[in-house]
């Protein structure tokens, strides 16, 4: 069963490149990230509600799941407020979010990561660029992420509060990386992987609240930290020496 569902896997990604490709060619922006079916519905209603046009794009199927792509772009005649009697605004709801299990989610659906992978309080993600790190984590990993967000808020590094929008408006635009320059080298940070990082705090929608990438210049080198304020973290992998045309300032 195992080869089985790794050949449909790479019949699937196979497919989803040239899928990606041909969206693109369109003028189409892709999200190339996968979804469950009930996961890609949830993402193409937020998406057609702030004004764009979605397509659903199937990339292969596994028992009952039906796995997507989603491609999206301005729609010509974005939807129009109705005109209501001016109100009082309205907080934000409570968010009701468990970082460890959207990271999980994320990266490794409903696998259980093997033990390599693990540490206390800690998880990694498949191809190892990214981590998680719970409050409560006394990894050497996690100890060293705490440090460096100590450095960078003393002046030894770089802070940043991150928007969804912006970094989906960044790739719109061609680009694939943000930069910032440390120590007279320019760090790259995939664009997918921080967004997935904030998506973990279950941020990427929140009009009132944002994740903060802390990015040390002494600890952890280059490693970005994002994190919400309450403890938890993710961590990021820098791209040394990153395509500075596909690039963008953080």
């Amino acid at each position: 069963m195992h080869i089985q569902f790794r050949n449909i896997w790479e019949q699937g990604l196979s497919r989803a490149s040239r899928i990606i490709s041909d969206l693109k060619a369109k003028g189409w922006n892709v999200d190339e990230d996968l979804y469950f079916s009930g996961q890609a519905e949830r993402e193409a209603r937020e998406l057609e509600s702030e004004g764009y046009l979605v397509q659903k794009q199937p990339i292969m199927k596994w028992g009952d799941e039906e796995i997507y792509l989603l491609a999206y772009k301005p729609s010509p005649n974005p939807p129009t407020q109705p005109q209501t009697p001016p109100k009082q605004q309205r907080k934000e709801p409570q968010r009701t979010v468990d970082p460890e299990a959207n990271f999980r989610w994320i990266f490794w659906r409903k696998r259980e990561p093997e033990e390599e992978y693990l540490g206390d309080g800690l998880i990694m993600s498949p191809d190892r660029a990214m981590a998680f790190a719970s409050s409560d984590s006394t990894d050497r990993i996690a100890r060293n992420a705490e440090e460096a967000i100590r450095d960078a808020s003393a002046g030894h590094g770089v802070v940043e509060e991150l928007d969804y929008q912006t970094l989906l408006e960044h790739q719109r635009n061609g680009m694939k990386y943000v930069t910032v320059m440390l120590n007279g080298k320019p760090y790259g940070y995939d664009i997918d992987k921080v967004k997935k990082a904030i998506r973990v705090f279950g941020l990427e929608r929140s009009k009132t609240q944002h994740a903060k990438a802390y990015i040390s210049d002494q600890t952890l080198e280059g490693v970005m930290i994002v994190t919400d304020g309450s403890g938890n973290k993710v961590l990021i992998a820098p791209v040394l020496d990153p395509d500075l045309t596909l690039s963008t300032p953080l």
